[in-house]
């Protein structure tokens, strides 16, 4: 595509655009008027091409000029038509000139940055302080024609929520599971977040492929950023579904409504709501399921392999939506940094069970991590690493948590889970990372008397513990820096059911 004309456009913040509205049924609506709007991308690209779109990014090659400027200048409209309030920065049109097409997408991503910075996307109008709101986002004025009925539930939704909760009668995503399987014929979606939970904890997955940008970056050529982004996209659809036909029982199918709604899937991002129990399975099959397309044999990947990272978060039914998202997209951040420094290509899972009634990932992150200048001691072994059968591979966890699962006393577990807390530890009087060893080492010798007292569950114990690297006779390395997983056993109680 020598002397054509370059586009790219990217949806202004479009996790949080999805997140506007509670309801699980307004935010699933959302991601498919984006997909809608991904799929009816080229009939705005008059005598273009679209080179790739998914989640709301595009990348649109012209061979004049004239034609890119017209599609600068209509697509965020027509985005807000689709939408009712979504924005989109667009990039000025770059010509592949002599520089290649490498050069080319260095500058768009540049000016599409430099855009985004600026922050040309319309604000929220708040001025309707004497309307009744939209009581799905509180964000709007409700409409007239914005009462639904869900069960017993009737609310008043704005023209936006309205547009989204009439959307989610397009579920792209089941028409995928329907697809790939049979026994998904009849499935139903969860009317909302309770449906889903089915009384049990909901558990928000998001999902992020490794490397992306820097990969794409590389590419130098318009066939090559097509056969990537292609590869990519099959890749990880393919690997979701498999993943949701693996895990989600059959007997799930059959009732009322599914277990699992997938609320984006677009460009290199997932994200998954569905009941607990699900969260970690889906989890660790979806990166196996990924590993397989994405590997170095894989030509899209041009011999050079993708993994995956995961942030989870897992909390009661009634915990606010947009907070437990927001907690994983900082757990997600947490495991791509430490899959980075440990080199671990197949990316890292990070989660955590929030049992409070708010929370943040600054403030679980901090509790797991008790340090001063010199020392540092990590009250907690994740993230883990996706795949590996050392003691920081989710599998050696996995098993881990099945040796404690069944006949085990759970109440020590659970006390074990109290103590690995930095903020415990300082309220017992722990100064120091030293300090806190002793404090935790009284706490680990109270709970390994208590399973001796049974030799079936001493073994297990023992097993649990030789499977996380832990060692009884050299339980702290000699070394500034200090781990112990003990504390995550208790979670793996509630992440698996026992199989």
């Amino acid at each position: 595509m020598a002397n054509s004309w370059l586009v790219m456009c990217d949806v202004d913040g479009v996790q949080a655009w999805l997140m506007r509205s509670v309801h699980l049924r307004e935010i699933a609506g959302a991601s498919q008027m984006l997909a809608d709007f991904d799929d009816g991308l080229a009939k705005h690209a008059r005598k273009g091409t679209v080179l790739f779109v998914g989640g709301g990014t595009a990348l649109v090659g012209f061979e004049d000029e004239q034609p890119a400027l017209d599609f600068c200048r209509a697509v965020p409209n027509a985005l807000e038509q689709a939408t009712v309030n979504a924005t989109l920065s667009v990039s000025d049109p770059v010509l592949v000139g002599e520089g290649g097409f490498g050069a080319a997408m260095k500058k768009l991503v540049e000016d599409l940055e430099r855009k985004k910075r600026v922050g040309q996307g319309r604000g929220e109008p708040l001025d309707f302080c004497h309307a009744v709101r939209c009581e799905g986002c509180a964000l709007e004025p409700a409409v007239t024609a914005g009462t639904v009925k869900l069960g017993t539930d009737t609310r008043l939704l704005g023209a936006a929520c309205l547009a989204r909760h009439k959307a989610r009668e397009r579920t792209r995503w089941l028409d995928w599971m329907r697809g790939h399987c049979a026994r998904w014929k009849n499935a139903t979606p969860a009317a909302d977040a309770s449906a889903l939970a089915g009384g049990a904890n909901l558990a928000l997955v998001l999902a992020d492929v490794n490397g992306v940008g820097d990969r794409l970056a590389a590419l130098g050529s318009v066939e090559a950023y097509k056969a990537f982004s292609k590869g990519l996209g099959a890749a990880l659809r393919e690997a979701l579904v498999r993943s949701i036909a693996a895990e989600v029982p059959s007997e799930d199918l059959t009732k009322g409504s599914i277990p699992v709604e997938v609320l984006y899937a677009g460009g290199d991002d997932l994200l998954i709501a569905c009941r607990g129990d699900l969260a970690m399975p889906l989890v660790s099959t979806l990166a196996a399921e990924f590993a397989a397309r994405a590997g170095s044999d894989s030509t899209w990947t041009g011999g050079q392999p993708l993994g995956i990272s995961f942030g989870v978060t897992i909390t009661g039914g009634k915990f606010p939506f947009r907070v437990a998202h927001t907690i994983a997209a900082g757990l997600l951040r947490h495991a791509k940094r430490v899959a980075r420094a440990e080199g671990w290509v197949e990316g890292a899972v990070d989660w955590a069970v929030v049992t409070e009634t708010w929370g943040s990932s600054e403030a679980i992150l901090a509790d797991r991590v008790f340090e001063t200048d010199s020392e540092s001691l990590f009250l907690t072994g994740r993230p883990y690493r996706v795949s590996g059968q050392d003691a920081r591979g989710l599998s050696s966890f996995r098993q881990a948590c099945g040796d404690v699962a069944a006949n085990f006393p759970r109440n020590k577990l659970y006390d074990l889970r109290r103590w690995c807390s930095a903020a415990q530890l300082r309220r017992d009087g722990a100064d120091s990372p030293s300090e806190a060893k002793e404090r935790l080492d009284d706490a680990i010798l109270a709970f390994t008397r208590s399973v001796r007292r049974d030799p079936q569950t001493e073994y297990r114990w023992n097993t649990a513990r030789s499977r996380l690297g832990l060692d009884e006779s050299d339980y702290w390395a000699a070394t500034t820096t200090s781990r112990t997983p003990l504390g995550d056993l208790a979670d793996g109680l509630a992440l698996w059911s026992p199989r």
